[in-house]
């Protein structure tokens, strides 16, 4: 696959999204999907902001697909560390 495309209106953190960045394939989203990089986000409604973004996400392919990973990997560790200091407070009372 080229590319993919996830240009919902509403979303919170996707999984077909991560499973595109994972298999690094450059993937363009909405704007909701706060964790991707904005080099992969763009208006829904605007024809001419998706086509500028497909065709940069395809010219700078491997770059993109780096920022995409390290994006998803910072948000996976920024989410642990909330998980972990949630249970570490609510087990220790």
């Amino acid at each position: 696959m080229d590319i993919g495309f996830q240009l919902s209106f509403t979303e919170s953190f996707n999984i077909v999204t991560a499973d595109f960045v994972r298999s690094r394939v450059p993937i363009i989203v909405g704007r909701d999907i706060e964790w991707m990089s904005s080099f992969a986000k763009c208006d829904p409604n605007s024809t001419d902001e998706i086509v500028d973004k497909i065709e940069k996400n395809l010219q700078y392919r491997e770059y993109v697909e780096d920022l995409n990973l390290t994006s998803l990997q910072k948000y996976n560790e920024e989410s642990l560390e909330i998980w972990r200091e949630y249970f570490f407070n609510h087990t220790h009372c």
